[in-house]
């Protein structure tokens, strides 16, 4: 049986569900090339993620929807449409469904009702999943773990965070202190960098590495319960600190609180409910996309094991909603996924016919970087998610001083302040970081052991984010860094997604082959073939070619 899952705010994506497991996925701005596009119409990745899979639309046996609502209110709702053209469109409205029926899973309670959807040859389900629990499925449906405890969080305009729990049964919800200073870290980076938190909350957690704890900021963890608080003290902070010294101090404090604030709700808990379900925790929303606090819950809560998945941002959602309907109304048993299944679940292409290529070979590619040139890294399947894990990488060398303002300034046109994370060779990752154990899909940080060794990928507070490779997970990717480590001693690449700033992490070979002609990067590998333009080293002026199909 196929589910066809939507989500419908931003960073839209469309998913394909057989049988309770996993086939595939497809997020809107890799095929718009518009960054965090929200869901609008979505007929072209429906088809596109049909296509792969030689899978009919006649074939979709539910429909599974995820959308940003405000509970209880059908005016906000989502229906799912059949048109002439035979293919799914997301519109606003109400159906005679929605209006008859309560279609809301989760909102509220762990219950759930499904409203039809009436095709021209047949009669299909539709269900549509509360936004938290459609994070919540995400995570802990993927997870390794039998039972769990659940948190969702994320600067959704209403219900902040949802607590939930999660075992053989399914998941449930349950009632415990609201978290709310999400919403205040969100307002607090619109205002200091002038737009949306969507894209600005990222940003904030690099800049508060570089500030301190403002002396005159009270810490009160009751005043994060009132909504009015988070308004004017949040727009008061913003006006208050003018210069750009004091806004690192004002990152600093809220990055502070931010973690504090989630630490000390978690360690709330009662310690029953944490042993009941194995000091197991599973983590979504886009509050988990920042690094720093997932290492202090890793670290300071009750909790052994965390799962976090690599599209724990609204991307996400649309697995969740279809493995919710899976798992929890089919009764679907639980499928297992390796790390490879979750990071890679984008689609794969084929390459074109290139003129002037040189075949791949991983030692010359490893000592490139060495030298100091730019390596983007284009292959296989996309990652599912915000982060570049060695399908859509560029590399760089971590030993170069001057390589992260290089990049920042000349390649990837961004801020000066953001630092850059590494994929270390696992069996290696204890050598090089305070860190045990893996870390795939680059959501943690921890400190460089070796800071001097390698300038490029350490942030101002000695920190960086970290993702561990092996040949399980990307054999190609875990190749390149091996000959990197021959050659220098030093097992780990500097890894950013390929991309500049302005524009998503690239998708096609024809993206790939436009974004390498478009910036400073001096060899591109498709797969078995290597381009190289003629450039020179990071230290000197760049003379490109373009390279045509």
């Amino acid at each position: 049986m196929y589910i066809l899952g939507f989500n419908g705010s931003h960073d839209a994506s469309v998913c394909l569900v057989k049988d309770g497991r996993l086939l595939g996925t497809i997020t809107k701005e890799r095929i718009t090339r518009i960054k965090k596009h929200n869901n609008g119409n979505v007929d072209s990745l429906v088809n596109m993620l049909l296509a792969r899979f030689e899978v009919h639309i006649e074939d979709i046996r539910y429909v599974s929807f995820c959308d940003d609502i405000i509970p209880g209110d059908s005016n906000n709702l989502k229906v799912l449409e059949h048109n002439d053209k035979n293919y799914f469109r997301v519109n606003n409205g109400i159906s005679p469904q929605a209006q008859t029926c309560s279609n809301i899973v989760g909102t509220g309670t762990a219950t759930h009702e499904l409203f039809d959807l009436t095709l021209p040859s047949r009669h299909t389900k539709g269900c549509q999943v509360g936004h938290h629990l459609g994070h919540g499925s995400y995570s802990f449906f993927t997870s390794p773990f039998e039972k769990a405890v659940i948190l969702s969080l994320d600067g959704s305009p209403h219900d902040y965070c949802r607590w939930m729990t999660g075992n053989k049964r399914g998941i449930k919800l349950f009632d415990f202190d609201q978290i709310h200073v999400n919403i205040l870290y969100d307002r607090v980076a619109s205002g200091l960098l002038n737009e949306i938190a969507i894209y600005s909350a990222g940003k904030m957690m690099g800049m508060a590495s570089y500030g301190d704890l403002l002396p005159t900021f009270k810490y009160d963890y009751e005043a994060f319960n009132h909504n009015d608080f988070l308004a004017v003290e949040g727009s008061l902070i913003c006006k208050l600190e003018r210069t750009f010294t004091n806004k690192m101090n004002v990152a600093h404090t809220i990055q502070h609180i931010f973690e504090n604030v989630i630490v000390d709700s978690l360690n709330k808990l009662p310690d029953k409910l944490v042993k009941e379900h194995d000091y197991n925790l599973c983590l979504s929303g886009g509050s988990f996309l920042n690094c720093n606090v997932n290492t202090l819950i890793k670290r300071n809560t009750k909790f052994k094991n965390i799962h976090i998945s690599p599209a724990c941002g609204d991307d996400g959602l649309s697995v969740g909603s279809a493995l919710y309907v899976a798992h929890t109304i089919l009764g679907y048993p639980r499928e297992e996924y390796t790390n490879k299944d979750l990071m890679y679940s984008g689609s794969n292409y084929s390459i074109p016919k290139i003129e002037n290529t040189m075949p791949y070979n991983a030692d010359f590619i490893a000592s490139e970087i060495a030298k100091g040139k730019i390596v983007a890294l284009y292959q296989g399947s996309s990652e599912f998610g915000p982060r570049a894990l060695g399908n859509r990488s560029i590399l760089a060398d971590p030993r170069c001083p001057k390589m992260r303002d290089y990049l920042n300034n000349e390649v990837k046109k961004r801020e000066w302040y953001r630092p850059y994370g590494a994929s270390v060779l696992e069996d290696h990752t204890s050598e090089w970081f305070d860190w045990d154990g893996p870390s795939p899909f680059m959501l943690f940080t921890c400190q460089v052991k070796k800071p001097d060794l390698v300038p490029a990928i350490t942030h101002v507070d000695g920190s960086c984010r970290i993702q561990t490779v092996n040949t399980e997970t990307n054999n190609r990717f875990y190749e390149i860094i091996s000959e990197f480590y021959k050659q220098t001693g030093v097992p780990l690449l500097l890894n950013t997604s390929f991309n500049t700033s302005s524009e998503p992490i690239v998708e096609t070979p024809e993206d790939a082959l436009k974004t390498f002609n478009n910036m400073k990067i001096n060899i591109l590998v498709m797969e078995d073939r290597v381009l190289i333009k003629d450039a020179d080293l990071v230290s000197s002026s760049h003379r490109a070619r373009k390279v045509n199909l």
